[in-house]
């Protein structure tokens, strides 16, 4: 077992976003890894376009999975953040 191993299992985001609206985001990530993750960075991209780029400062433990919510751009994907759900603005 690796000290650090992060994986996303699912992503899901709408297949058209109109232009100036926002889109709701869901990422489930494991960590794998015998360490506890915190401060880590998910970046997802579908050919030279970046659709998610987020940095994330909570922990992540061992073995276990975590489901985030984000609310996306449609100009920049990239510019995501959590959902008031999780607590985040």
């Amino acid at each position: 077992m690796l000290e650090n191993n992060l994986k996303v299992l699912s992503f899901n985001a709408p297949a058209t976003v109109k232009a100036g609206e926002s889109a709701d985001v869901r990422l489930v990530m494991k960590n794998y890894g015998k360490l506890n993750a915190s401060n880590y960075k998910v970046k997802i991209s579908a050919g030279d376009m970046i659709l998610v780029d987020k940095e994330f400062s909570d922990r992540l433990e061992s073995m276990n999975e975590k489901l985030s919510k984000l609310r996306c751009q449609q100009q920049s994907l990239h510019s995501c953040r959590r959902s008031k759900s999780e607590g985040w603005r």
